[in-house]
Parts: C-alpha cells; structure tokens; sequence
C-alpha cells in the first residue's frame, strides 16, 4: 500500500504517526484528567483537516469531517 502512495499522502501518513498511540479506555480517562496535552488523535486530526493540502492530497470531498467548508485559519 506505502508504494501506492503518492509523496504528499506519505507526508502526511508519516505526521500522523508521530502521534500513533494504543490505550486503555482506562488509561484514556486518566490522561483527559491528568494531562494538559489533547488527545494524539486531536493533535493530528485538527490541524490537517484545516489543511487544503490534505484535502488536496487524499481527494477529500467538501463538507467532510477531513475538508470541512470553514477551516480554522491562524496565519
């Protein structure tokens, strides 16, 4: 599947799995009560679905949880 992959969805595969992560639903609860940091899940998924890039990339169709029509902007 990697070999089928274009550069940009390798870049972006690559991002999300400095985040990848398996937890307990236990150790999930805990981490929302003890840790300041959000969740990996929401430290990937937020700011690439603001990326037209990704939408690009993965050909995601407008309105879709990962191309949302209005997109969080900072800069």
């Amino acid at each position: 599947m990697i070999d089928e992959l274009t550069n940009d969805q390798l870049f972006f595969v690559s991002f999300a799995q400095t985040r990848c992560s398996v937890q307990t639903p236990e150790m999930e609860k805990l981490r929302v009560n003890t840790d300041s940091h959000s969740h990996p899940r929401y430290r990937v998924l937020g700011p690439v679905s603001n990326l037209p890039e990704f939408a690009q990339a993965f050909q995601c169709e407008p309105g879709t949880p990962m191309n949302p029509e209005e997109k969080c902007e900072v800069w």
